[in-house]
């Protein structure tokens, strides 16, 4: 907004400057014609007075020039006037948009170092943030994360340390997902691409044919792989008979086998209490 305001004060100021030198150069033209008629005004009188003589052409016009000139003067002289008050206006123009200006400059500057600040000290912060989560998972891959493995060679599940006044407390922990292997997937997927594929070309199903048909589309259409998820959970528990849904039952059975647990990243958690009495509480950490 700032830098749109200065580049229209600018463009004002051009434009009365530009203005001020035609109306300059118009003064210089006012003058000089008021100069020339006032020597032809004199040369008049002097040649008027120099007559021999009179009731001539060359009298009558001379005596012309001479009559005219307070008027002439006062026309010419009007002209130069209007001419250095248009002067005036733009000059005050041009001040007072350039006194705007330095404003609007000055402001501008300190709105932008106020934002250089700002940027200067967020990525000053951020840099001491970086570095001290870089100090702490140094320090936790150095003395806690190696504890979480038990004296068989086994990742724990988690593992709490309390000070010895018990008001503080660290709880690391280790993420668990639920994987599917995929040959035992892709075997399941085989049976149950059957079933759909039996059951597609029929055009009426009973409740429990069409229930178990949406199902097997939600895990069969446009997906390469089994997700872990409510619809793969909600198969698995279903009670399948193997007479009916033989295809399913086979898939179900194959499924069951392909899911394992797998242990991924460990991280920790912080607490504290005012005292033993207290109820713990989570302490806020990055």
């Amino acid at each position: 907004m700032a830098k749109t305001r200065i580049i229209r004060l600018e463009v004002g100021i051009r434009k009365c400057e530009k203005a001020l030198a035609k109306f300059e150069a118009n003064e210089m033209k006012a003058k000089e014609r008021w100069a020339i008629a006032y020597h032809r005004f004199l040369k008049a009188t002097v040649d008027l007075a120099g007559l021999k003589r009179f009731n001539t052409l060359r009298h009558e016009n001379l005596r012309k020039k001479v009559i005219q000139w307070p008027k002439k003067s006062v026309e010419l002289t009007q002209k130069r006037d209007e001419t250095r008050i248009a002067i005036a206006k733009q000059k005050a123009e041009i001040a007072r948009q350039s006194i705007e200006l330095s404003t609007v400059v000055v402001k501008e500057k300190a709105e932008q170092k106020a934002v250089d600040d700002l940027v200067e000290q967020v990525h000053l912060l951020n840099n001491g943030v970086v570095t001290a989560l870089e100090i702490r998972n140094h320090y936790l891959s150095s003395h806690v994360y190696g504890l979480m493995v038990d004296e068989e060679g086994d990742l724990r599940s988690s593992l709490t340390w309390v000070n010895s006044d018990q008001t503080k407390k660290v709880v690391a922990l280790v993420n668990t997902i639920q994987l599917v292997l995929p040959d035992l997937a892709d075997q399941a997927m085989e049976k149950i691409r059957s079933f759909f594929v039996r059951f597609q070309a029929k055009a009426v199903m009973d409740e429990a044919v069409q229930a178990m048909y949406d199902l097997t589309k939600e895990l069969l259409v446009e997906k390469m792989q089994f997700q872990v998820g409510p619809n793969l959970y909600r198969f698995l528990s279903l009670e399948l008979d193997q007479y009916i849904f033989p295809e399913l039952r086979m898939a179900q059975d194959l499924l069951k086998r392909s899911i394992r647990s797998e242990k991924t990243n460990t991280y920790i958690r912080l607490y504290k209490r005012a005292s033993r009495t207290d109820n713990w509480e989570p302490i806020k950490q990055k």
